[in-house]
């Protein structure tokens, strides 16, 4: 496995440890030399070091060194640019401009400020690993990332898409108590962070019926392209069939029948098929499908179900590149409703995310980003794990505040 070279600048000795031990673990599994990561404190050495010491893999860099703020690190930035050095900047102080500035003119892979790195570590660490893995096609990547950001950036994500479902009033199975108001306010926070409302499609309750679904998926296979994201968000029922006679999985519209699956309901099958008719290459489906009061006990014994959707699904709907799937928990876990938070779990620490926890310092929130951070403030309450199958980039799904 290759040997990866990495610079670290950084002047205060107590981020020069923090720092190296998060390289550390984004190290963690590939073979490399003893010491691989090079820690310098001050821009003469730096310089220097950039010079002469590579090639580099990777650069770590605070643009505030010493007494002089931002301009030896910015110097730092701009020369490693030119060198085709990938970069991450960790830093305090540092302003949008800043962050703009350096994803777009000097083609900064990730900012993070220090301000709130302690929320954003599994994001920094995630950074590191994907620009490893790239190894040499990074340049390119690097390239795609930043004409994304310039993308979004000046168009405020005005060709970002969303169909936002959510059921609680079921007509023939339990009622669920937060899936509507989850949905809701997943479509008032894109509307405050750039989504267009043209844009958006949101049905709750006894809109959301298997004949409205297919209509509103088939809305975003005719009217998207290939340059635009999409968001396709389903909190509700989803049931899998474990009858050795009859399998099968399916998303639950208003009227899912249990008697009559394949007729009520929209299956596995036919959802991985419209999803593919969908031209975007940035498409997120978030799916929480796993709540703990499908059906009683009785009920469920007798006719061979049980909630949510399989893992195997999951990674069926991602086989399309540019597909991330994000589930709520894992296959034999549940979604939780917690008592004291207006959301449920997941789509609350969803909506904390999208609102500013997990952009970056410019605003814009990454959809690996979003995820890291999900996926650690759930675990927190009870034992639900959010789970993501990707086939994509990295790429922007939003800007908070924007």
């Amino acid at each position: 496995m290759t040997a990866f070279k990495i610079l670290l600048v950084e002047d205060e000795a107590s981020w020069q440890g923090i720092l190296k031990d998060y390289l550390k673990v984004a190290l963690k599994g590939t073979e490399y030399p003893k010491n691989p990561i090079q820690i310098i404190g001050t821009y003469n050495e730096a310089k220097k070091a950039l010079e002469s010491d590579g090639p580099w893999d990777l650069l770590v860099v605070d643009i505030r060194l010493g007494s002089q703020k931002n301009t030896f690190g910015k110097f730092l930035v701009k020369r490693a640019n030119e060198l085709e050095i990938p970069t991450i900047v960790v830093s305090g102080e540092i302003t949008v401009s800043d962050v703009r500035n350096f994803l777009k003119e000097y083609k900064v892979y990730d900012c993070f400020s220090k301000d709130d790195f302690v929320s954003q570590d599994k994001a920094f660490i995630e950074s590191v690993q994907i620009i490893l893995k790239q190894g040499n096609s990074n340049k390119n990547n690097i390239d795609s990332q930043v004409d994304s950001v310039e993308n979004t950036l000046a168009s405020s994500i005005t060709n970002n898409y969303a169909l936002l479902i959510g059921i609680s009033d079921y007509l023939h199975i339990n009622r669920l108590n937060k899936t509507m108001i989850d949905a809701s306010d997943l479509y008032h926070t894109l509307a405050q962070n750039g989504y267009q409302n043209a844009n958006m499609h949101l049905l709750i309750d006894k809109q959301a019926t298997k004949i409205a679904i297919s209509s509103e998926l088939n809305w975003l296979a005719n009217s998207t392209r290939v340059d635009d994201t999409v968001i396709i968000f389903f909190s509700g029922h989803g049931i899998q069939q474990t009858a050795k006679s009859q399998t099968g999985e399916y998303l639950c519209p208003v009227e899912a029948n249990l008697k009559d699956l394949e007729n009520s309901c929209i299956s596995s099958k036919e959802f991985i098929t419209i999803l593919r008719s969908i031209p975007a290459h940035h498409i997120v489906v978030f799916l929480d499908t796993c709540h703990n009061s499908l059906v009683n006990e009785t009920q469920e014994v007798k006719l061979d179900i049980k909630g949510g959707l399989s893992e195997a699904v999951l990674t069926a709907l991602a086989e399309e590149k540019g597909r991330i799937i994000i589930a709520s928990c894992k296959e034999e876990e549940f979604s939780w409703e917690l008592p004291d938070m207006r959301n449920g779990l997941f789509t609350h620490y969803l909506l904390e995310g999208l609102r500013g926890s997990a952009a970056r310092p410019d605003g814009t929130v990454p959809i690996m980003r979003l995820f890291n951070y999900i996926s650690d403030k759930v675990p927190q309450h009870c034992s639900q794990h959010p789970l993501i199958k990707s086939n994509a980039e990295n790429f922007i799904i939003a800007i908070s505040g924007n």
